[in-house]
């Protein structure tokens, strides 16, 4: 009676190591790219929400409050004040997501959005007697083609608004949600 060997595995052969490191290799080049461009987009979805909730922030203080409140956009920080005080309500930054973010805001001479005791946006600013900011662009510098995002602030015939929208001029409001008014 012959007995079955049994046959012991012995590991990978380094020929079957090579290519499964350059299959690796291959995938991670392929998806560098993609990668790359969603970083950048978390980032600057990041500072637009950040940005976003600071401004109804400083709106909902306004009412609150029953005071005027200032939101004060910087290069890489925000903050929300009570008008005429130094005391700052709540800050932000964008190191904390976004520090790569580049805001632009409009008109490009203006920080500053001042919200009256019923949450309206007042025509001049209090301290800084400027036209009140009105939207503020986010795009990412250092990414290929990043997606861009716009914060709109604005009085309507309901009140005023903070809107995240895609400034993509090839998208048409109100047939794609996601795109700016015009």
């Amino acid at each position: 009676m012959r007995r079955a060997r049994s046959v012991v595995p012995r590991g990978f052969t380094l020929i079957e190591l090579m290519v499964g490191l350059a299959i690796a290799i291959l995938l991670l080049l392929l998806a560098a790219p993609g990668y790359g461009r969603w970083i950048a987009d978390s980032q600057i979805a990041a500072a637009a929400s950040a940005m976003a909730d600071g401004i109804r922030f400083a709106q909902a203080e306004a009412i609150k409050r029953n005071t005027g409140v200032e939101f004060t956009v910087g290069t890489d920080e925000w903050h929300v004040n009570v008008v005429g005080s130094a005391t700052k309500l709540r800050e932000g930054t964008f190191a904390e997501g976004a520090k790569f973010a580049v805001m632009q805001p409009t008109p490009s001479s203006s920080t500053t959005v001042t919200f009256n005791a019923f949450g309206m946006i007042e025509a001049a600013n209090a301290n800084a007697p400027t036209v009140p900011l009105t939207d503020v662009d986010i795009t990412m510098s250092s990414a290929s083609k990043p997606t861009g995002l716009r914060v709109l602030i604005a009085n309507g015939a309901g009140g005023s608004g903070v809107r995240v929208c895609d400034p993509d001029p090839n998208l048409s409001w109100p047939a794609d949600g996601k795109a700016c008014p015009t």
